[in-house]
């Protein structure tokens, strides 16, 4: 039996696929575009409906919220800022990676790969380098082999936090986090407080880092893997934690 969680999951990587799909092996201009614009916008309905039918959780409001943004970022790079095969440095990492990796609006913040690549991989200046230092970037059988450890303690701390949150019973968090309490400011009581705090800084810093990392990892691994991109083009998500003070810095 299949776990309830497994449908928004592949719905997610649908979701991704299609728009990587339309973003790299079709013409800016072409017909495909417009025509199934509607099914990614059909992918991401379900898979919003279907992670808000899972029990209330970090987990499955973070489901629930991701393909509103990664919709808009179709929008942008099949539409209002077309791009193609033809753009130089196009990757099927486009699909999901909102930070423009390949195209004219890279974000300026993107890590560079980790220093594990130095001993794994090749140096060469990178525009990321903070003082334009020379970078490692990864070979291709060292990088499928660290994305994929990594990737298994991640689903395993993710499928560990999941438990945890199912674990606090209805009342509880009727009592603590139900409908309207959002509201209640100044007459919210000390265990109120310490849940919304202690919300905030695992749904941030641990969930949603591990979702959007995960995924990623997940990505990389099966399109370098199959070999329709390369593993430089895989830049991490994520650069230190201490950098995640403002939202530029997290995102």
């Amino acid at each position: 039996m299949t776990s309830p969680q497994t449908l928004p999951l592949v719905l997610f990587l649908s979701h991704i696929l299609l728009i990587t799909f339309l973003a790299t092996l079709t013409p800016a201009t072409s017909r495909l575009r417009p025509l199934l614009f509607p099914l990614i916008l059909i992918i991401a309905y379900l898979q919003s409906s279907t992670a808000l039918s899972l029990p209330r959780s970090t987990f499955a409001g973070s489901l629930a919220s991701t393909p509103f943004t990664l919709t808009i970022h179709a929008l942008n790079i099949l539409f209002l800022n077309p791009i193609d095969a033809r753009n130089p440095g196009v990757n099927h990492s486009i699909g999901y990676n909102l930070r423009g990796i390949g195209t004219r609006w890279l974000a300026k913040n993107t890590p560079d790969f980790p220093a594990f690549y130095r001993k794994h991989g090749n140096i060469i200046n990178s525009k990321n380098g903070d003082r334009g230092e020379p970078q490692p970037q990864p070979h291709r059988l060292p990088f499928l082999l660290r994305q994929s450890a990594i990737l298994i303690w991640q689903y395993l701390l993710i499928d560990l936090c999941s438990a945890a949150s199912a674990m606090q019973s209805a009342e509880e968090t009727e009592r603590l986090q139900g409908a309207g309490m959002e509201f209640v400011i100044v007459h919210a009581t000390r265990e109120q407080w310490i849940a919304r705090l202690s919300t905030a800084v695992v749904s941030w810093f641990v969930m949603s880092r591990l979702l959007i990392d995960s995924v990623a990892r997940l990505m990389s691994v099966v399109i370098v893997g199959t070999g329709m991109s390369r593993a430089e083009e895989w830049p991490p998500m994520f650069g230190g934690m201490g950098d995640a003070y403002t939202l530029r810095g997290f995102w």
